[in-house]
């Protein structure tokens, strides 16, 4: 799990970019939403998540090494399952 995580990382830096990209690009010409929006992404929330996203990962990042593999495929496993629900919910 270290292994595949540490991998994926790198990607998601880029993967959220081009998504944001394309929200920002798609609402271009549209009316605008709002004096927080740019396009379809709302700037408080795209703030929120980039500050909750660095303290997690500062916070989280001690303890990488010492997380058992089971234990992290199961709470990656719920944490998507969890996900899922709340978009089918919403």
């Amino acid at each position: 799990m270290t292994a595949a995580t540490a991998m994926a990382n790198p990607l998601s830096l880029p993967m959220a970019a081009a998504g944001t990209a394309t929200y920002v690009l798609l609402a271009w010409n549209d009316a605008p939403l709002g004096a927080w929006y740019a396009g379809y992404v709302d700037l408080r929330a795209f703030l929120v998540l980039v500050a909750g996203s660095w303290i997690g990962i500062r916070m989280a990042s001690p303890l990488i090494g010492r997380i058992p593999d089971a234990l992290h495929a199961k709470v990656y496993l719920f944490l998507l399952t969890a996900v899922l629900v709340v978009m089918v919910v919403a």
